[in-house]
């Protein structure tokens, strides 16, 4: 494909991100909606009726949060890795955005989420997220 100029392959790479971004934000909304059905871990790209066990401070002012199951030893399988990043929300609010964060270290039974914001919920929802801020 020829481009007539520099800023014309810029506006059309801005174009396909901005559809990208906007499938992705569908498609998190789809899994989302998963949860109705009871299946919403069978992917491996959710957590869901996560509990803080713990926190504290890290790397510049981030907070590092400790998620667990409350009733269980175990998570069950997922394809949460370290680094990954994910949205961190309210599992009984099915409208929250949720906190932007990354997976900063995990263990069978916990998993370490590095965010800006404390969350606000009793209950949370972790899922894999397309990584916005490389995006833009």
């Amino acid at each position: 494909m020829q481009w007539d100029s520099p800023s014309d392959y810029f506006n059309r790479l801005e174009h396909w991100l901005a559809l990208e971004a906007e499938a992705e934000r569908e498609r998190l909304v789809a899994r989302r909606s998963l949860q109705r059905s009871g299946d919403a871990e069978r992917s491996g790209e959710t957590l869901v009726n996560l509990r803080l066990m713990d926190h504290r401070t890290g790397l510049a002012g981030r907070l590092l949060l400790d998620l667990a199951k409350p009733s269980s030893d175990m998570l069950p399988m997922n394809r949460l890795k370290v680094g990954s990043p994910v949205i961190l929300s309210d599992d009984d609010d099915r409208g929250d955005k949720g906190i932007p964060g990354v997976i900063s270290r995990r263990t069978s039974s916990a998993i370490q989420v590095a965010v800006d914001n404390w969350p606000e919920a009793s209950r949370l929802r972790l899922d894999l997220s397309p990584d916005e801020r490389t995006r833009q």
